[in-house]
């Protein structure tokens, strides 16, 4: 969410006109960003397998546009990204005491 809200202060900032694919660039299975949770969040997290919905798995979207338009942008690491939203959704330690 903190890269989505840097990229449209950055077009609104640099008055970008056009129509962008704002991600990665790079697609993650749903299993894996539930890994990532499981192993970054302090808490235990249940993972819940339900039927698979036949997609293709490798759909990406370029964003090749917008990262050449925001020159020296990168979006953040999955895990990174997880470890953010874990440690700004979760109660620290400090304040469980």
């Amino acid at each position: 969410i903190d890269d989505l809200a840097s990229v449209v202060y950055r077009i609104l900032d640099q008055k970008i006109l056009g129509t962008f694919n704002v991600g990665t660039g790079h697609g993650y299975r749903m299993r894996t960003i539930a890994e990532t949770i499981r192993s970054v969040c302090p808490r235990r997290v249940e993972i819940e397998v339900g039927s698979r919905v036949h997609m293709p798995s490798n759909t990406t979207v370029s964003n090749a546009r917008l990262l050449k338009r925001l020159k020296g942008f990168t979006f953040t690491e999955l895990r990174n990204s997880v470890a953010e939203c874990c440690n700004a959704l979760l109660p620290s330690q400090r304040d469980a005491a």
